[in-house]
């Protein structure tokens, strides 16, 4: 996985994260890529998952965080 980071044109902090194919992969197995953004200068975690529809996504990360699913983006 790549990650970098910036700014925004209007000064916001900016991630990027660039997922490669055996990332894709281990996604689809259900096995979620979580990492700290204070690497990046980003207060906060960042999950990623993959699921075939929006409440695939929700069942794989509502038991690793306490929240609840906003919707699509």
């Amino acid at each position: 996985m790549m990650r970098a980071h910036g700014k925004t044109a209007d000064g916001r902090p900016l991630l990027i994260v660039g997922l490669e194919a055996g990332n894709i992969d281990r996604l689809k197995n259900g096995q979620p890529i979580r990492f700290n953004m204070a690497d990046h200068g980003i207060t906060g975690e960042c999950i990623i998952v993959y699921g075939e529809t929006a409440e695939d996504c929700a069942r794989q990360f509502t038991p690793v965080v306490d929240l609840k699913p906003q919707g699509r983006a």
